[in-house]
């Protein structure tokens, strides 16, 4: 085999083994996560009944029309969406009716308070399990609006590599956090860039949310190729 083939080789194997790492959780980080689990409650006015328009804006998308487009790209397909973090939002009922998908888009939603998904039927997960509870990619579209991966006080960094970790091939995530001014942990682009650097099937775009709920924030746009 030449030998630029092989460093070739083992440069794709340094990657996947660092993609690897950057979507695993160490001990200490499972403990915390599950700490956090037990302890972790939902506000009252957490995103209070936050429907598609509301979150349409937050993100600057047409979530219903970005269904219809993955249906396109993915003909005979069921969508898989991920409402990643999703307190008390209800977009996902209009998500299936305004795309005129019905029941071939199905949405899972995940959160972190324990008695709040027990009692709603979520998926309790932070958003640096979802590759453990879920696998690679799985979804065709996933959604964080000042989500986990906002609120995560695990690592952000692991927390979005694991949303590109369960997003297939071909589809979209699209990750709204807060400022510091407001008192959450605003992901850290600087650490997250590390972690996109490592992928080369991606393409990342940046902007600034609306900022209806919170303060202006930032939109993290990804691709998957």
């Amino acid at each position: 085999m030449p030998e630029r083939r092989i460093l070739e080789l083992r440069k794709k194997q340094r990657l996947r083994e660092k993609r690897r790492k950057n979507a695993s959780l160490t001990q200490k980080e499972r403990v915390q996560i599950a700490r956090l689990k037990e302890i972790s409650r939902i506000r009252g006015d957490y995103c209070s009944e936050r429907v598609l328009a509301d979150v349409n804006k937050e993100h600057k998308k047409k979530f219903e029309e970005i269904a219809k487009m993955l249906a396109a790209k993915f003909p005979g397909q069921v969508i898989e969406a991920l409402d990643e973090g999703t307190g008390r939002r209800f977009f996902y009922r209009d998500l299936s009716s305004e795309s005129g998908l019905g029941e071939n888009l199905r949405t899972t939603r995940t959160d972190i308070d324990k008695k709040h998904c027990e009692a709603n039927g979520l998926v309790l997960a932070s958003p640096e399990e979802l590759v453990s509870k879920f696998g690679r990619n799985k979804f065709h579209l996933v959604v964080s609006t000042f989500g986990g991966a906002n609120y995560t006080q695990v690592s952000p960094a692991k927390a979005v590599a694991n949303i590109i970790e369960v997003l297939k091939p071909g589809g979209m995530a699209s990750i709204v956090s807060q400022n510091n001014l407001d008192g959450g942990n605003q992901i850290d682009l600087a650490s997250v860039r590390k972690v996109l650097k490592n992928y080369r099937n991606i393409t990342v775009d940046e902007g600034r949310a609306s900022g209806s709920y919170h303060r202006p924030g930032r939109i993290l746009t990804i691709w998957k190729r």
